[in-house]
Protein backbone atom coordinates (compact mmCIF):
# COMPACT_ATOMS: atom_id res chain seq x y z
CA UNK A 1 0.00 0.00 0.00
CA UNK A 2 3.05 2.26 0.12
CA UNK A 3 2.11 5.35 -1.83
CA UNK A 4 3.20 8.96 -2.04
CA UNK A 5 0.53 11.51 -2.80
CA UNK A 6 1.50 13.27 -6.04
CA UNK A 7 0.57 16.71 -4.76
CA UNK A 8 2.45 16.30 -1.47
CA UNK A 9 5.51 15.08 -3.39
CA UNK A 10 5.25 18.06 -5.75
CA UNK A 11 4.98 20.57 -2.89
CA UNK A 12 7.87 18.93 -1.03
CA UNK A 13 10.17 18.96 -4.06
CA UNK A 14 9.19 22.53 -4.93
CA UNK A 15 9.90 23.66 -1.36
CA UNK A 16 13.32 21.99 -1.37
CA UNK A 17 14.18 23.42 -4.78
CA UNK A 18 13.19 26.98 -3.87
CA UNK A 19 15.11 26.69 -0.60
CA UNK A 20 18.31 25.79 -2.45
CA UNK A 21 17.84 28.49 -5.08
CA UNK A 22 17.20 31.27 -2.55
CA UNK A 23 20.00 30.23 -0.22
CA UNK A 24 22.48 29.90 -3.09
CA UNK A 25 21.57 33.18 -4.75
CA UNK A 26 21.64 35.00 -1.40
CA UNK A 27 25.14 33.66 -0.74
CA UNK A 28 26.33 35.00 -4.08
CA UNK A 29 24.63 38.38 -3.59
CA UNK A 30 26.18 38.85 -0.13
CA UNK A 31 29.59 38.03 -1.57
CA UNK A 32 29.10 40.61 -4.30
CA UNK A 33 27.83 43.20 -1.83
CA UNK A 34 31.05 42.88 0.12
CA UNK A 35 32.89 44.54 -2.79
CA UNK A 36 30.16 46.65 -4.40
CA UNK A 37 27.04 47.36 -2.36
CA UNK A 38 25.48 49.52 -5.05
CA UNK A 39 25.43 47.02 -7.91
CA UNK A 40 23.86 43.80 -6.64
CA UNK A 41 22.34 41.86 -9.59
CA UNK A 42 19.12 41.06 -7.68
CA UNK A 43 17.99 41.98 -4.16
CA UNK A 44 18.45 39.65 -1.20
CA UNK A 45 15.51 37.39 -0.44
CA UNK A 46 14.39 37.82 3.17
CA UNK A 47 11.09 35.88 3.33
CA UNK A 48 11.67 32.58 1.48
CA UNK A 49 9.11 33.46 -1.20
CA UNK A 50 9.73 34.13 -4.85
CA UNK A 51 7.71 34.83 -7.98
CA UNK A 52 7.55 32.87 -11.23
CA UNK A 53 9.35 35.68 -13.06
CA UNK A 54 12.27 35.49 -10.60
CA UNK A 55 13.10 31.84 -11.25
CA UNK A 56 15.16 32.36 -14.39
CA UNK A 57 17.23 35.34 -13.10
CA UNK A 58 18.07 33.41 -9.93
CA UNK A 59 19.23 30.36 -11.87
CA UNK A 60 21.25 32.51 -14.29
CA UNK A 61 23.02 34.13 -11.34
CA UNK A 62 23.74 30.76 -9.74
CA UNK A 63 25.00 29.26 -13.00
CA UNK A 64 27.36 32.20 -13.50
CA UNK A 65 29.07 31.89 -10.12
CA UNK A 66 28.68 28.25 -9.01
CA UNK A 67 31.14 25.82 -10.52
CA UNK A 68 29.03 22.70 -9.89
CA UNK A 69 25.33 22.19 -9.18
CA UNK A 70 24.50 19.15 -7.01
CA UNK A 71 22.80 16.34 -8.99
CA UNK A 72 20.02 16.33 -6.38
CA UNK A 73 18.97 19.80 -7.55
CA UNK A 74 18.67 18.68 -11.16
CA UNK A 75 16.53 15.74 -10.07
CA UNK A 76 14.30 18.03 -8.01
CA UNK A 77 13.87 20.20 -11.08
CA UNK A 78 12.94 17.18 -13.18
CA UNK A 79 10.45 15.98 -10.57
CA UNK A 80 8.68 19.35 -10.35
CA UNK A 81 8.57 19.78 -14.14
CA UNK A 82 7.22 16.24 -14.63
CA UNK A 83 4.49 16.81 -12.03
CA UNK A 84 3.40 20.07 -13.65
CA UNK A 85 3.57 18.53 -17.13
CA UNK A 86 1.41 15.57 -16.12
CA UNK A 87 -1.19 17.88 -14.59
CA UNK A 88 -1.12 20.16 -17.62
CA UNK A 89 -1.80 17.21 -19.92
CA UNK A 90 -4.81 16.15 -17.82
CA UNK A 91 -6.20 19.68 -17.76
CA UNK A 92 -5.81 20.00 -21.54
CA UNK A 93 -7.71 16.76 -22.09
CA UNK A 94 -10.45 17.96 -19.73
CA UNK A 95 -10.85 21.24 -21.61
CA UNK A 96 -10.90 19.39 -24.94
CA UNK A 97 -13.84 17.26 -23.77
CA UNK A 98 -15.68 20.03 -21.89
CA UNK A 99 -14.67 23.58 -22.93
CA UNK A 100 -14.47 25.83 -19.87
CA UNK A 101 -13.19 29.45 -20.13
CA UNK A 102 -12.05 29.49 -16.51
CA UNK A 103 -10.08 26.26 -16.87
CA UNK A 104 -8.60 27.44 -20.18
CA UNK A 105 -7.37 30.62 -18.48
CA UNK A 106 -5.90 28.53 -15.67
CA UNK A 107 -4.19 26.29 -18.23
CA UNK A 108 -2.55 29.33 -19.85
CA UNK A 109 -1.15 30.33 -16.46
CA UNK A 110 -0.04 26.74 -15.91
CA UNK A 111 1.78 26.74 -19.27
CA UNK A 112 3.58 29.99 -18.37
CA UNK A 113 4.69 28.50 -15.05
CA UNK A 114 5.87 25.32 -16.78
CA UNK A 115 7.83 27.29 -19.40
CA UNK A 116 9.50 29.36 -16.68
CA UNK A 117 10.53 26.21 -14.81
CA UNK A 118 11.97 24.71 -17.98
CA UNK A 119 13.94 27.89 -18.81
CA UNK A 120 15.30 28.03 -15.26
CA UNK A 121 16.35 24.37 -15.54
CA UNK A 122 18.12 25.08 -18.83
CA UNK A 123 19.81 28.22 -17.44
CA UNK A 124 21.26 26.07 -14.65
CA UNK A 125 22.72 23.62 -17.18
CA UNK A 126 19.99 21.05 -16.79
CA UNK A 127 19.87 19.95 -20.41
CA UNK A 128 23.60 19.17 -20.51
CA UNK A 129 23.30 17.25 -17.23
CA UNK A 130 20.28 15.30 -18.51
CA UNK A 131 22.06 14.20 -21.69
CA UNK A 132 24.96 12.79 -19.66
CA UNK A 133 22.77 11.13 -17.00
CA UNK A 134 19.95 9.62 -19.05
CA UNK A 135 20.29 6.13 -17.59
CA UNK A 136 21.19 7.24 -14.07
CA UNK A 137 18.47 6.69 -11.45
CA UNK A 138 18.04 8.29 -8.08
CA UNK A 139 19.09 6.02 -5.26
CA UNK A 140 16.61 5.45 -2.43
CA UNK A 141 19.19 6.68 0.07
CA UNK A 142 19.64 9.98 -1.79
CA UNK A 143 15.87 10.45 -2.07
CA UNK A 144 15.51 10.00 1.69
CA UNK A 145 18.32 12.43 2.51
CA UNK A 146 17.39 15.39 0.33
CA UNK A 147 16.99 17.75 3.27
CA UNK A 148 20.36 16.65 4.66
CA UNK A 149 21.94 17.38 1.28
CA UNK A 150 20.27 20.79 1.13
CA UNK A 151 21.33 21.88 4.60
CA UNK A 152 24.86 20.57 4.04
CA UNK A 153 25.00 22.52 0.77
CA UNK A 154 23.76 25.65 2.55
CA UNK A 155 26.68 25.73 4.97
CA UNK A 156 29.15 24.71 2.29
CA UNK A 157 28.02 27.56 0.07
CA UNK A 158 28.75 30.05 2.84
CA UNK A 159 32.46 29.35 2.26
CA UNK A 160 32.38 31.02 -1.13
CA UNK A 161 34.45 34.19 -0.93
CA UNK A 162 33.85 37.44 -2.74
CA UNK A 163 37.10 37.19 -4.73
CA UNK A 164 36.54 36.91 -8.44
CA UNK A 165 38.85 35.13 -10.81
CA UNK A 166 39.75 36.26 -14.27
CA UNK A 167 36.54 34.82 -15.76
CA UNK A 168 34.29 36.71 -13.37
CA UNK A 169 33.42 33.57 -11.36
CA UNK A 170 33.48 33.50 -7.58
CA UNK A 171 36.26 31.31 -6.28
CA UNK A 172 35.87 29.15 -3.21
CA UNK A 173 37.60 30.53 -0.15
CA UNK A 174 40.63 28.69 1.16
CA UNK A 175 41.28 27.88 4.81
CA UNK A 176 43.70 30.81 4.96
CA UNK A 177 41.02 33.15 3.64
CA UNK A 178 38.60 31.97 6.28
CA UNK A 179 41.16 32.64 8.99
CA UNK A 180 41.73 36.23 7.89
CA UNK A 181 39.80 38.78 9.93
CA UNK A 182 37.31 40.90 8.10
CA UNK A 183 38.31 44.54 7.74
CA UNK A 184 35.91 46.82 9.55
CA UNK A 185 33.77 49.04 7.40
CA UNK A 186 35.08 52.60 7.18
CA UNK A 187 33.22 54.93 9.46
CA UNK A 188 31.99 58.26 8.21
CA UNK A 189 33.17 61.31 10.16
CA UNK A 190 30.67 62.41 12.75
CA UNK A 191 29.01 65.65 11.62
CA UNK A 192 29.69 68.74 13.68
CA UNK A 193 26.93 70.07 15.84
CA UNK A 194 25.16 72.99 14.31
CA UNK A 195 25.21 76.29 16.16
CA UNK A 196 22.09 77.50 14.40
CA UNK A 197 19.20 77.49 16.82
CA UNK A 198 15.80 76.20 15.76
CA UNK A 199 17.14 73.58 13.28
CA UNK A 200 18.61 71.11 15.70
CA UNK A 201 15.30 69.41 16.30
CA UNK A 202 14.55 68.90 12.60
CA UNK A 203 18.05 67.66 11.89
CA UNK A 204 17.84 65.23 14.81
CA UNK A 205 14.52 63.91 13.56
CA UNK A 206 15.96 63.48 10.07
CA UNK A 207 18.90 61.53 11.46
CA UNK A 208 16.60 59.25 13.42
CA UNK A 209 14.47 58.69 10.33
CA UNK A 210 17.53 57.72 8.28
CA UNK A 211 18.55 55.21 10.94
CA UNK A 212 15.13 53.60 10.78
CA UNK A 213 15.13 53.37 6.98
CA UNK A 214 18.57 51.78 6.81
CA UNK A 215 18.42 47.99 6.72
CA UNK A 216 21.84 46.35 7.06
CA UNK A 217 22.56 43.11 5.26
CA UNK A 218 23.04 41.42 8.63
CA UNK A 219 19.45 42.16 9.61
CA UNK A 220 18.19 40.88 6.25
CA UNK A 221 20.20 37.70 6.68
CA UNK A 222 18.78 37.16 10.17
CA UNK A 223 15.24 37.61 8.80
CA UNK A 224 15.70 34.76 6.31
CA UNK A 225 17.32 32.57 8.97
CA UNK A 226 14.08 32.69 10.94
CA UNK A 227 11.99 31.48 7.98
CA UNK A 228 11.19 27.74 8.32
CA UNK A 229 11.67 25.38 5.39
CA UNK A 230 7.90 24.92 5.13
CA UNK A 231 7.45 28.61 4.26
CA UNK A 232 9.62 28.54 1.14
CA UNK A 233 7.33 28.74 -1.88
CA UNK A 234 6.55 30.29 -5.25
CA UNK A 235 3.99 33.08 -5.17
CA UNK A 236 1.44 32.69 -7.96
CA UNK A 237 -1.47 34.75 -9.21
CA UNK A 238 -5.15 33.76 -8.89
CA UNK A 239 -5.02 31.48 -11.94
CA UNK A 240 -1.90 29.80 -10.58
CA UNK A 241 -3.66 29.09 -7.29
CA UNK A 242 -6.57 27.50 -9.17
CA UNK A 243 -4.12 25.26 -11.00
CA UNK A 244 -2.41 24.22 -7.77
CA UNK A 245 -5.79 23.47 -6.20
CA UNK A 246 -6.77 21.31 -9.17
CA UNK A 247 -3.48 19.43 -8.84
CA UNK A 248 -4.19 18.83 -5.15
CA UNK A 249 -7.73 17.61 -5.82
CA UNK A 250 -6.70 15.23 -8.61
CA UNK A 251 -3.87 13.85 -6.46
CA UNK A 252 -6.25 13.29 -3.54
CA UNK A 253 -8.65 11.20 -5.61
CA UNK A 254 -5.87 9.21 -7.27
CA UNK A 255 -4.68 8.30 -3.78
CA UNK A 256 -8.30 7.67 -2.75
CA UNK A 257 -8.93 5.13 -5.53
CA UNK A 258 -5.66 3.31 -4.86
CA UNK A 259 -6.16 3.06 -1.09
CA UNK A 260 -9.79 2.02 -1.33
CA UNK A 261 -8.94 -0.76 -3.78
CA UNK A 262 -6.21 -2.03 -1.47
CA UNK A 263 -8.53 -2.05 1.56
CA UNK A 264 -11.21 -3.89 -0.42
CA UNK A 265 -8.63 -6.53 -1.28
CA UNK A 266 -7.82 -7.06 2.39
CA UNK A 267 -11.48 -7.49 3.33
CA UNK A 268 -11.86 -9.98 0.50
CA UNK A 269 -9.00 -12.03 1.96
CA UNK A 270 -10.63 -11.88 5.40
CA UNK A 271 -13.99 -13.07 4.03
CA UNK A 272 -12.70 -15.87 1.78
CA UNK A 273 -9.06 -16.66 2.65
CA UNK A 274 -9.01 -16.39 6.44
CA UNK A 275 -6.89 -13.29 6.99
CA UNK A 276 -7.18 -11.85 10.51
CA UNK A 277 -9.62 -8.92 10.57
CA UNK A 278 -7.25 -6.98 12.84
CA UNK A 279 -4.93 -6.61 9.82
CA UNK A 280 -7.57 -4.87 7.73
CA UNK A 281 -8.58 -2.71 10.69
CA UNK A 282 -5.03 -1.51 11.29
CA UNK A 283 -4.33 -0.89 7.59
CA UNK A 284 -7.67 0.92 7.23
CA UNK A 285 -6.64 3.30 10.01
CA UNK A 286 -3.36 3.93 8.19
CA UNK A 287 -5.22 4.65 4.94
CA UNK A 288 -7.59 7.06 6.71
CA UNK A 289 -4.59 8.85 8.21
CA UNK A 290 -3.03 9.20 4.75
CA UNK A 291 -6.23 10.77 3.39
CA UNK A 292 -6.32 13.07 6.41
CA UNK A 293 -2.70 14.08 5.76
CA UNK A 294 -3.51 15.13 2.20
CA UNK A 295 -6.66 16.86 3.40
CA UNK A 296 -4.62 18.85 5.93
CA UNK A 297 -2.18 19.93 3.22
CA UNK A 298 -5.09 21.19 1.12
CA UNK A 299 -6.45 23.10 4.11
CA UNK A 300 -3.09 24.77 4.77
CA UNK A 301 -2.64 25.80 1.13
CA UNK A 302 -6.30 26.59 0.38
CA UNK A 303 -8.16 27.46 3.61
CA UNK A 304 -11.91 26.96 3.38
CA UNK A 305 -11.68 24.68 0.34
CA UNK A 306 -11.01 21.36 2.08
CA UNK A 307 -14.55 20.03 2.60
CA UNK A 308 -15.61 16.98 0.60
CA UNK A 309 -18.41 18.98 -1.02
CA UNK A 310 -16.01 21.61 -2.39
CA UNK A 311 -13.45 19.06 -3.53
CA UNK A 312 -16.11 16.88 -5.17
CA UNK A 313 -17.67 19.85 -6.98
CA UNK A 314 -14.22 20.88 -8.20
CA UNK A 315 -13.18 17.55 -9.65
CA UNK A 316 -16.57 16.98 -11.33
CA UNK A 317 -16.88 20.61 -12.50
CA UNK A 318 -20.14 20.88 -10.58
CA UNK A 319 -21.89 17.98 -12.33
CA UNK A 320 -20.94 14.45 -11.15
CA UNK A 321 -23.24 12.74 -13.66
CA UNK A 322 -21.78 14.67 -16.58
CA UNK A 323 -18.23 14.00 -15.38
CA UNK A 324 -18.66 10.24 -15.93
CA UNK A 325 -16.89 10.48 -19.32
CA UNK A 326 -14.02 12.66 -18.07
CA UNK A 327 -12.01 9.92 -16.35
CA UNK A 328 -10.75 6.70 -17.83
CA UNK A 329 -8.41 3.80 -17.23
CA UNK A 330 -6.24 2.02 -19.79
CA UNK A 331 -4.68 -1.43 -19.94
CA UNK A 332 -1.24 -1.38 -21.59
CA UNK A 333 0.88 -4.22 -22.93
CA UNK A 334 4.66 -3.98 -22.67
CA UNK A 335 6.81 -5.33 -25.49
CA UNK A 336 9.54 -7.84 -24.48
CA UNK A 337 12.94 -6.26 -23.82
CA UNK A 338 11.51 -2.81 -24.40
CA UNK A 339 10.06 0.09 -22.48
CA UNK A 340 7.46 0.83 -25.14
CA UNK A 341 3.83 0.24 -24.20
CA UNK A 342 0.68 -0.08 -26.25
CA UNK A 343 -2.86 0.55 -25.06
CA UNK A 344 -4.99 -2.58 -25.59
CA UNK A 345 -8.12 -1.61 -23.66
CA UNK A 346 -9.66 1.60 -22.37
CA UNK A 347 -12.79 2.23 -20.36
CA UNK A 348 -14.41 5.09 -18.47
CA UNK A 349 -14.29 5.19 -14.69
CA UNK A 350 -17.53 5.24 -12.73
CA UNK A 351 -16.89 8.60 -11.08
CA UNK A 352 -19.86 8.28 -8.72
CA UNK A 353 -18.51 4.98 -7.41
CA UNK A 354 -14.74 5.51 -7.52
CA UNK A 355 -14.88 8.92 -5.83
CA UNK A 356 -17.39 7.69 -3.18
CA UNK A 357 -20.06 10.20 -4.19
CA UNK A 358 -22.76 7.61 -3.48
CA UNK A 359 -21.44 7.21 0.07
CA UNK A 360 -21.30 10.97 0.55
CA UNK A 361 -24.89 11.44 -0.59
CA UNK A 362 -26.07 8.64 1.68
CA UNK A 363 -24.31 10.29 4.63
CA UNK A 364 -25.77 13.70 3.77
CA UNK A 365 -29.28 12.27 3.41
CA UNK A 366 -28.98 10.51 6.77
CA UNK A 367 -27.82 13.67 8.56
CA UNK A 368 -30.60 15.76 7.02
CA UNK A 369 -33.21 13.16 7.95
CA UNK A 370 -31.95 12.69 11.51
CA UNK A 371 -32.02 16.44 12.14
CA UNK A 372 -35.74 16.59 11.34
CA UNK A 373 -36.79 15.08 14.69
CA UNK A 374 -33.55 14.10 16.48
CA UNK A 375 -35.57 11.26 17.95
CA UNK A 376 -33.35 8.49 16.65
CA UNK A 377 -36.05 7.27 14.27
CA UNK A 378 -36.17 7.80 10.49
CA UNK A 379 -38.90 9.99 9.06
CA UNK A 380 -41.75 8.21 7.28
CA UNK A 381 -40.30 9.15 3.92
CA UNK A 382 -36.86 7.74 4.78
CA UNK A 383 -38.32 4.66 6.47
CA UNK A 384 -40.18 3.75 3.28
CA UNK A 385 -36.81 3.68 1.45
CA UNK A 386 -34.68 1.68 3.91
CA UNK A 387 -36.97 -0.68 5.86
CA UNK A 388 -37.01 -3.46 3.26
CA UNK A 389 -33.27 -4.03 3.30
CA UNK A 390 -32.52 -7.70 2.60
CA UNK A 391 -29.24 -8.92 4.14
CA UNK A 392 -29.39 -12.06 1.98
CA UNK A 393 -29.79 -10.36 -1.41
CA UNK A 394 -27.60 -12.02 -4.05
CA UNK A 395 -25.47 -9.06 -5.07
CA UNK A 396 -23.86 -10.91 -7.97
CA UNK A 397 -27.20 -11.38 -9.66
CA UNK A 398 -28.60 -7.97 -8.73
CA UNK A 399 -28.50 -5.08 -11.17
CA UNK A 400 -26.23 -2.12 -10.59
CA UNK A 401 -29.19 0.01 -9.48
CA UNK A 402 -30.32 -2.70 -7.04
CA UNK A 403 -26.84 -2.95 -5.53
CA UNK A 404 -26.62 0.82 -5.08
CA UNK A 405 -30.03 0.94 -3.38
CA UNK A 406 -29.17 -2.09 -1.22
CA UNK A 407 -25.96 -0.43 -0.06
CA UNK A 408 -27.74 2.89 0.55
CA UNK A 409 -30.33 1.20 2.79
CA UNK A 410 -27.62 -0.58 4.75
CA UNK A 411 -25.54 2.62 5.12
CA UNK A 412 -28.40 4.73 6.49
CA UNK A 413 -29.63 1.95 8.81
CA UNK A 414 -26.08 1.49 10.11
CA UNK A 415 -25.64 5.22 10.70
CA UNK A 416 -28.90 5.36 12.66
CA UNK A 417 -27.69 2.52 14.87
CA UNK A 418 -24.29 4.20 15.29
CA UNK A 419 -25.69 7.56 16.44
CA UNK A 420 -28.40 6.02 18.65
CA UNK A 421 -25.88 3.85 20.43
CA UNK A 422 -23.32 6.62 20.78
CA UNK A 423 -25.81 9.23 22.03
CA UNK A 424 -27.82 6.83 24.21
CA UNK A 425 -26.41 7.97 27.55
CA UNK A 426 -27.23 11.65 26.91
CA UNK A 427 -30.71 10.84 25.56
CA UNK A 428 -31.38 8.66 28.64
CA UNK A 429 -30.20 11.39 31.03
CA UNK A 430 -32.56 13.89 29.41
CA UNK A 431 -35.50 11.78 30.62
CA UNK A 432 -34.44 12.33 34.24
CA UNK A 433 -35.62 15.22 36.37
CA UNK A 434 -33.22 18.16 36.39
CA UNK A 435 -31.37 16.99 33.28
CA UNK A 436 -31.74 19.16 30.19
CA UNK A 437 -28.95 18.81 27.65
CA UNK A 438 -29.27 20.70 24.35
CA UNK A 439 -28.14 18.12 21.81
CA UNK A 440 -26.63 20.68 19.42
CA UNK A 441 -24.38 22.04 22.21
CA UNK A 442 -23.23 18.72 23.70
CA UNK A 443 -19.52 17.97 23.30
CA UNK A 444 -19.70 14.60 21.52
CA UNK A 445 -15.96 14.34 20.91
CA UNK A 446 -13.75 11.70 22.53
CA UNK A 447 -12.34 14.46 24.73
CA UNK A 448 -15.79 15.48 25.98
CA UNK A 449 -17.37 14.76 29.37
CA UNK A 450 -19.43 11.82 28.07
CA UNK A 451 -16.49 9.88 26.69
CA UNK A 452 -16.26 7.70 29.82
CA UNK A 453 -19.59 6.11 28.86
CA UNK A 454 -18.53 5.11 25.32
CA UNK A 455 -18.51 1.46 24.33
CA UNK A 456 -17.75 1.73 20.59
CA UNK A 457 -14.18 0.51 20.52
CA UNK A 458 -12.30 1.85 17.49
CA UNK A 459 -15.19 4.01 16.24
CA UNK A 460 -15.53 6.63 18.99
CA UNK A 461 -13.87 9.46 17.07
CA UNK A 462 -15.86 8.82 13.88
CA UNK A 463 -19.08 8.32 15.84
CA UNK A 464 -18.50 11.55 17.74
CA UNK A 465 -18.21 13.57 14.51
CA UNK A 466 -21.28 11.98 12.90
CA UNK A 467 -23.35 12.38 16.09
CA UNK A 468 -22.35 16.03 16.41
CA UNK A 469 -23.53 16.71 12.85
CA UNK A 470 -26.72 14.69 13.23
CA UNK A 471 -27.72 16.45 16.46
CA UNK A 472 -27.69 19.93 14.95
CA UNK A 473 -30.96 21.79 14.59
CA UNK A 474 -32.99 21.17 11.41
CA UNK A 475 -31.76 23.23 8.49
CA UNK A 476 -28.20 23.61 9.80
CA UNK A 477 -25.69 23.62 6.95
CA UNK A 478 -23.29 20.80 7.73
CA UNK A 479 -21.81 20.26 4.24
CA UNK A 480 -18.70 22.30 5.00
CA UNK A 481 -18.07 20.20 8.12
CA UNK A 482 -17.92 16.88 6.25
CA UNK A 483 -14.29 16.30 5.30
CA UNK A 484 -12.79 13.74 2.90
CA UNK A 485 -11.50 11.41 5.62
CA UNK A 486 -15.04 11.14 7.07
CA UNK A 487 -16.44 9.96 3.73
CA UNK A 488 -13.46 7.67 3.13
CA UNK A 489 -13.88 6.00 6.53
CA UNK A 490 -17.60 5.46 5.93
CA UNK A 491 -16.81 4.02 2.51
CA UNK A 492 -14.33 1.54 4.01
CA UNK A 493 -16.92 0.47 6.60
CA UNK A 494 -19.58 -0.13 3.94
CA UNK A 495 -17.08 -1.89 1.67
CA UNK A 496 -16.19 -4.33 4.44
CA UNK A 497 -19.79 -5.62 4.41
CA UNK A 498 -20.40 -5.56 0.66
CA UNK A 499 -17.21 -7.51 -0.02
CA UNK A 500 -18.27 -10.19 2.44
CA UNK A 501 -21.61 -10.46 0.61
CA UNK A 502 -19.93 -11.27 -2.69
Amino acid sequence: MATVNAYLAYKRDTRHLIYWMIQSSNTIIKSLLATDRENAPIPLNTNGQTTVSSLVPMCELIAKHFKAVPPTIYRLFQSVIEARSAAYKVFQETVARNPDPELEKSNASHKHFLDSLTKAFEALGGMAWTSSHQTEKTSAQEADNIEEVLFANKFASLNISSHENGNGELEEASDEDEALPTAPAPQKPRPKKSTVKGKKGKRGQRAKKNKKTQKPAAIEEDALAKVPLESYRIIEDHDGLITDYLMAVYALFREWVHLRSHIQGLWRKIAYVGLNSAVAGAVSNMAITMIKRTETAIFLDFPGHDSFETIMQTITRGDPEKAQSNFGIELHSVAPNSDKTEAVHKTHLDVMEQFSIYAYRDLLDFLTDFQQTRSGKPTKRMLSQIRDWDPYLNLQRATKEQRIQWRRSYTINWLYDLVNLFSGIVVQRNTMRGENHAYERVDWSIGGPWNQHRRLFGLNEFAGVITSLAMQKPGTNIRERIFPHHVFQLQCIVDSLTVSRG
